[in-house]
């Protein structure tokens, strides 16, 4: 069982990750997509221009040609800091969903796997849940919600709704590579100064005011889109005027909002906040009402980057101590197959819809996740502790083996016949000689044994 399990690899999940690293916690990271997947949805060649140390994860590691990184440099950073750190991230795995199993831990259900947790942090980004308009021919292919790059647009009529700083850059964009460029925006959203706001930044609304001057880009003062049609669009003026402009794509950038789905079957309660709905959470812990559940980035008002990173810092610690002090005195070996677990029987041993038909021998209780994983399996276990190392007098009796033979009986295994032994021991000298003596001793009880060694199966029937 995991002591923290993180969903979502962008800044704030690699942040937290790397705390909970630094203080020993059992954690997983399930990312869906890429690491940075937030940061891959960004135009290409952008410049990011949140000064380097609001985008570092640990001071002084970035270092990005110019004053500012690019997506690129920035991908490239969030990357390379999970493989040289060694976190323990999973991508492309996606999290189905999160349950409350009664009162001290969840299980999380992922397209691959099962995984148990005491605690969960949500950390997933909000790029892939875009706002629409709700208009009539928004599902036409020529709609985007999402701006990457402009030079399928060149010489093109594209117009762009939105008032904030991804609709600015991308109205600017298009307008420096060629298109014929028009930013549909209400004038308040035009007009606002104040970055608290959501208004366009002023390194974008400043290029784009000289596009203006150079008749490259046109503002429309908006009042509504009324329809998108398939070479054309239909506005409302600020006015009331109605106005057909010539159109062979349109940009929809009106925000994007995080999915609170699994939240809310958790019994998450929400809140209307600036930044539309959001989770009600302790904002000295980052904990919802539904204790062991957490949220960081884009579910908060922190959502920037440099609060994303930042909060991690400050409440995974706190998660440690806790976890700490409710661990105290609580782990045991299981009674069946000797994994370490705070509830006896484990949650393997105990579960009714893994085959009790197969049990898998592995030396330690972390090689678990990595048969779950790898092979795709769902039988039990028997966890040995060790492996035998007659030169450092580690002999059969100091490897919990004595329960393993009673396990075969179907009386001890809910009546059900054991028909295969997996032996997953490490390709050591100590490993191979664990599986040999294994194999030995099980040879007369005509069952079958399988072994695996480096993930290749050896035809090794009994």
């Amino acid at each position: 069982m995991f002591d923290l399990l993180i969903i979502g690899a962008g800044p704030a999940g690699i942040s937290a990750a790397y705390e909970a690293q630094k203080l020993n916690l059992n954690y997983l990271v399930l990312e869906k997509n890429l690491i940075g997947n937030t940061i891959y949805q960004y135009p290409i060649g952008l410049t990011v221009f949140s000064t380097v140390n609001e985008l570092e994860l640990v001071p002084n590691t970035l270092f990005p040609a110019r004053e500012k990184p690019t997506r690129e440099e920035l991908l490239s950073y969030y990357t390379r800091f999970v493989l040289e750190n060694n976190l323990n991230v999973q991508w492309e795995e996606e999290v189905k969903s999160v349950e409350k199993q009664g009162e001290n831990y969840f299980k999380v259900k992922t397209e691959k796997a099962e995984y148990e947790t005491k605690t969960v942090l949500f950390a997933i980004g909000a790029m892939q849940y875009p706002r629409h308009l709700g208009v009539k021919g928004e599902d036409l292919p020529k709609v985007h919600h999402l701006f990457r790059e402009t030079y399928p647009y060149v010489k093109k009529h594209a117009l762009v709704v939105g008032g904030g700083n991804s609709a600015g850059e991308a109205a600017l964009f298009l307008a420096q590579e060629g298109a014929f460029a028009t930013l549909a925006t209400f004038r308040k959203d035009w007009e606002e100064t104040d970055p608290k706001q959501g208004c366009i930044k002023h390194w974008v609304k400043e290029p784009l005011e000289e596009q203006l001057e150079k008749n490259c880009l046109d503002v429309f003062f908006l009042n509504r889109v009324i329809e998108i049609k398939e070479n054309e669009i239909v506005l409302e003026e600020e006015n009331g005027d109605i106005e057909t402009l010539p159109n062979d794509v349109v940009f929809i950038l009106v925000g994007s909002d995080a999915d609170l789905t699994m939240l809310e079957n958790l019994g998450v309660k929400t809140k209307d906040s600036k930044y539309g709905i959001v989770p009600v959470y302790d904002e000295a812990t980052f904990e919802t009402n539904v204790a062991g559940v957490y949220v960081v980035g884009h579910f908060t008002e922190a959502r920037h980057i440099a609060g994303a990173i930042e909060v991690p810092k400050k409440i995974i610690p706190k998660l440690a101590a806790k976890l700490k002090k409710e661990k105290e005195g609580k782990t045991v070996f299981c009674s069946i197959c000797n994994n370490l677990t705070e509830v006896n029987p484990c949650m393997y041993c105990a579960s009714t819809t893994r085959d009790r038909s197969q049990i898998c021998i592995i030396e330690e209780h972390y090689n678990l996740l990595a048969v779950e994983k790898m092979l795709n399996y769902r039988g039990l276990y028997h966890i040995l502790h060790g492996s035998l190392a007659p030169f450092r007098g580690i002999g059969p009796d100091k490897l919990m083996l004595t329960n393993l033979l009673p396990r075969l009986m179907p009386a001890s295994n809910a009546g059900v016949e054991v028909k295969e032994i997996i032996i997953a021991t490490k390709p050591t000298i100590e490993g191979e000689a664990t599986a040999n003596y294994i194999e030995r001793l099980l040879k007369p009880l005509g069952v079958g044994v399988t072994r695996i060694t480096m993930g290749i199966e050896n035809n090794s029937k009994s």
